[in-house]
């Protein structure tokens, strides 16, 4: 991990500029209308540290409140009227929560929720147990890369991304439906082991 880290700051500089930036006065960057409302801050600014989020969040939460079981349907902030609100008071154009967890609850509420998130983690389990199936090449080579793209879109979630079918995740629901045709694969194999061993225990017993 160390090496890692070592070497995405060494190819790609601008993640180290853009990781340390609203931690220094001289990389704040705060709209006029957020300055108002926030004051002389001293110290981090969480407004550019966040990328605006922290301003935003709150009034998504509140409107997930209004509405917490079923939400307001798909693209809830732009029909809801919240884009055109933190557009024209707070200079902000977010038509998307900028994070996932959020965004299927303001859309589908609690019940679509409990509905959508099972089904990633059933997913990941399932890609843990290929992984650390060594018995085959390709239970350790699916298991693991599906559970990198999957364990990307979760983290990636808490600031950005969609649980909703992107292009751009394409490869990661290949990669998923490919995992249950492995599983379901696997499963058939380990069965027939089963009855194998088990006649010839019965056929040993007679």
């Amino acid at each position: 991990a160390p090496v890692a880290v070592v070497a995405i700051l060494i190819i790609a500089p601008g993640v180290a500029e853009r990781m340390l930036e609203g931690f220094t006065p001289e990389t704040r960057s705060v709209p006029t209308r957020i300055q108002q409302m926030q004051g002389n801050a001293e110290g981090a600014d969480a407004y550019t540290i966040t990328a605006g989020r922290n301003v935003i969040w709150p009034f998504v939460i509140d409107k997930i409140g209004d509405r917490p079981w079923i939400g307001y349907g798909r693209l809830a902030m732009v029909r809801t009227g919240l884009t055109h609100f933190l557009s024209t008071q707070l200079d902000e154009g977010f038509s998307h929560p900028h994070n996932a967890y959020l965004e299927m609850l303001l859309d589908n509420g609690l019940v679509g929720f409990v509905l959508v998130m099972p089904f990633y983690g059933l997913l990941l389990w399932r890609s843990f147990i290929l992984f650390r199936d060594s018995r085959s090449p390709l239970f350790v080579a699916v298991g693991g890369a599906t559970a990198a793209m999957i364990l990307g879109l979760l983290i990636a979630s808490l600031g950005s991304q969609t649980f909703y079918p992107r292009e751009g995740w394409m490869g990661m629901w290949c990669l998923m439906f490919l995992l249950l045709r492995v599983w379901v694969q696997r499963a058939k194999v380990l069965n027939a082991q089963t009855d194998t061993g088990m006649r010839g225990f019965a056929a040993a017993r007679s």
